[in-house]
């Protein structure tokens, strides 16, 4: 990966900079294009395939205004297939991963920071499906691999794999504490 920095009167971490990320196959460098961000992880799946993944911050600042999360499967002859490009997602976020296949939250508004976004799942031959429709909330997926979205604009949490959900008061949250 390179990064160049320009304006360097301006500082860390503020400086602005552009990263060109390159893939070395056979003695020669290949610049994946359209994936502009610092990998955060390079996942090695069984069948020789890579994901390379850049996360989203959590909360947009003005330090981290320009990061966003981008998903790349890099195939075996080393091509590069950018997810991002694919969905036309500004952030994709990976929820799970599971023998290569990854469970992606993928947003297409950069405006707004609580749009609704959808789930998507991405396997090692490049294919793409649509898990949900559009969604609030914050999902995770637990030890059983049960997907759940937690809302707490609700006070619900949904079990999306077992179409279960449960809402609370806060009350509940205070009793459940000992409190």
């Amino acid at each position: 990966m390179l990064t160049v920095f320009y304006m360097n009167h301006i500082p860390a971490p503020y400086t602005p900079h552009d990263n060109y990320t390159f893939v070395v196959r056979g003695g020669k460098a290949a610049q994946i294009e359209g994936y502009t961000q610092q990998p955060d992880r390079l996942v090695k799946n069984g069948d020789g395939t890579y994901w390379l993944i850049s996360s989203a911050p959590e909360e947009m600042t003005a330090r981290n205004f320009e990061q966003r999360g981008q998903v790349v499967l890099l195939a075996k002859d080393g091509k590069a297939l950018v997810l991002n490009e694919r969905l036309n997602a500004v952030h994709i976020g990976v929820i799970a991963e599971k023998e290569g296949t990854l469970l992606l939250k993928v947003i297409t508004d950069s405006v707004n920071p609580n749009a609704p976004w959808a789930l998507y799942r991405a396997d090692t031959g490049g294919r793409t499906e649509k898990v949900t429709e559009p969604l609030s909330g914050a999902p995770y997926v637990d030890a059983d691999n049960d997907l759940y979205i937690i809302a707490p604009d609700k006070n619900e949490i949904v079990n999306v794999s077992r179409g279960k959900s449960r809402m609370w008061w806060d009350y509940d949250l205070l009793n459940a504490s000992g409190g």
